[in-house]
């Protein structure tokens, strides 16, 4: 089994549009959200080829439960570390020609609790020498 770590997950939208003009109203062609974040999408193509993996990350607020849905949704094994704040949503607004504009919020700031459960989850807090 692989494990991936997302210390930074997000929801990503992402919205399709005929042309984008700075200040101008935008009806959207097509709309996805999809689960994100460097690890998240690791193990999204693992899942996609059939190997096995699981996803560890943090996740919390209204953002969070809906990127626990989005992963089991997926098929992808995941182990969530419940936090104070929520997690980050991006946006991607793509034009016909491939064109894309991204806007990514930052993320929750995790307090050291969080951070510690999150190695201690992951496996990683005797490697990195947390303590």
């Amino acid at each position: 089994m692989i494990v991936t770590l997302t210390a930074n997950p997000s929801i990503d939208r992402t919205v399709s549009i005929t042309g984008l003009q700075r200040g101008q109203v935008h009806r959207a062609t097509a709309s996805r959200l999809d689960p994100g974040g460097k690890g998240v999408n690791i193990s999204r193509a693992l899942t996609g080829h059939k190997a096995s993996t699981l996803a560890v990350l943090p996740a919390g607020g209204p953002q969070g439960h809906l990127l626990a849905e989005l992963l089991e949704d997926a098929g992808i094994a995941v182990c969530i570390v419940p936090i104070s704040g929520s997690t980050r949503a991006n946006l991607a607004l793509v034009e016909p020609d491939g064109t894309t504009t991204k806007i990514n919020d930052p993320g929750p700031l995790l307090s050291r609790a969080e951070i510690e459960a999150l190695l201690v989850v992951a496996g990683l807090s005797r490697e990195l020498g947390w303590r």
